[in-house]
C-alpha cells in the first residue's frame, strides 16, 4: 500500500504556488485546532469596572454609564464563543452623581500550565490586574477584585461609630456647626442601601444642640458663645461593614479610622460626617 502510495506522488508534479498553498492550509487547520481546542476553562471572577482607568479611579464612574451593565450582558468571539457573561451586577452610590460598580463575570480562560496561572486575552488572571471587555454595546476596563476559590480574608463586622457633621467653615471659621436645613435633612432610623436593598449604614441616634462659636472681643479675649444661625450635629452610626489584618473598612475600601470621613448619600442628601469615637466592633 505505502508503495503504492509513493508511486502515485512521484507521478504528480507540485509547483512552488501548490507547496505553499498546501502549507498555508496544514497551518491555518493547525492555528484553528489550537483556538478551538486549547485547554480553556470558564473562571469566576468579580471586577470593579469604571469608563476611565479603573485602577487609578477610587471614586466610581458617572451614574449614566453605570446604569448600563445587567445581568446577562455577554461578550462574543468571532466563533460564536461566549468569553465573558455577566452573572450578577452589585453597586453603590460613592459620590452624589457616581457610582462604585462591581461584577460577578464567567469568563471564558486558558489555564498555562507553566506559570500555573489562567489567561484572559493574553493577560493572566491576577488579583489586582486589570482585563479589558466588550460587553454587548459597552466598552469597559475592569480591576479583578476576587477570584472564585481564592480565601476571602475579610470578616463582615457591625461597626458602630460617633460622628460630627461639619459645615462650611470659610463662611463661620469659628464655629463647627451646620445650616437647619442641612441638621433637618436625616432623621433616626435613615439607612444607606446598596442597589440590591442591603443595609450599609444606619442613623442610630442624632443630636442636635446650639453650635458653639468662638468670639474675640474688643481687648482681644477669646469668648465662647452661641450661634443662633447653626447647629452642632452628632450622629451614631451602624456600619454594616468587615475588618482586615485588623483594619476596618466599610463598602470596599473605604477604612473607618478616628478623624475620617464616613460618606453618606442619601437619596435626597450627602452628608461627610468625621468620626469622632468607635464605640463597638461585633
Amino acid at each position: 500500500m505505502l508503495r503504492k502510495i509513493k508511486k502515485i506522488l512521484h507521478k504528480i508534479h507540485f509547483s512552488l504556488l501548490d507547496w505553499i498553498i498546501i502549507s498555508s492550509s496544514i497551518i491555518g487547520i493547525c492555528v484553528v485546532g489550537l483556538l478551538l481546542f486549547k485547554n480553556n476553562k470558564y473562571i469566576t471572577i468579580t471586577v470593579k469596572v469604571g469608563e476611565e482607568n479603573v485602577a487609578y479611579n477610587p471614586i466610581g464612574s458617572r451614574k449614566w454609564f453605570s446604569n448600563f451593565f445587567t445581568v446577562g450582558m455577554k461578550e462574543i468571539n468571532g466563533f460564536g464563543k461566549t468569553e465573558a457573561e455577566v452573572l450578577n451586577v452589585f453597586s453603590y452610590n460613592s459620590e452624589p452623581n457616581k457610582k462604585n460598580v462591581y461584577l460577578t463575570v464567567k469568563i471564558n480562560a486558558t489555564y498555562s500550565r507553566s506559570s500555573r496561572q489562567y489567561v484572559f486575552k493574553g493577560k493572566p488572571v491576577l488579583i489586582g490586574s486589570t482585563i479589558r471587555m466588550y460587553l454587548g454595546s459597552v466598552l469597559t476596563d475592569g480591576l479583578v477584585t476576587n477570584i472564585n476559590g481564592v480565601p476571602d480574608t475579610r470578616l463582615k463586622k457591625s461597626i458602630i461609630v460617633e460622628t460630627q457633621v461639619f459645615g462650611d467653615t470659610s463662611v463661620y471659621p469659628q464655629t463647627s456647626g451646620v445650616n437647619a436645613h442641612l441638621a433637618d435633612s436625616v432623621s433616626l432610623g435613615d439607612t444607606i442601601k446598596d442597589d440590591q436593598g442591603n443595609i450599609k449604614a444606619k442613623i442610630v441616634d442624632k443630636r442636635l444642640e446650639d453650635a458653639k462659636q468662638l468670639v474675640t472681643t474688643s481687648d482681644g479675649k477669646m469668648i465662647l458663645t452661641i450661634n443662633p444661625l447653626k447647629k452642632d450635629m452628632y450622629l451614631t452610626i451602624e456600619i454594616f461593614g468587615y475588618t482586615q489584618n485588623g483594619t476596618l473598612f466599610m463598602f470596599d475600601d473605604i477604612p473607618i479610622l478616628i478623624d475620617t470621613v464616613v460618606p453618606l448619600h442619601f437619596p435626597y442628601v450627602s452628608l461627610y460626617p468625621i468620626v469622632t469615637k468607635i464605640l463597638k466592633v461585633e
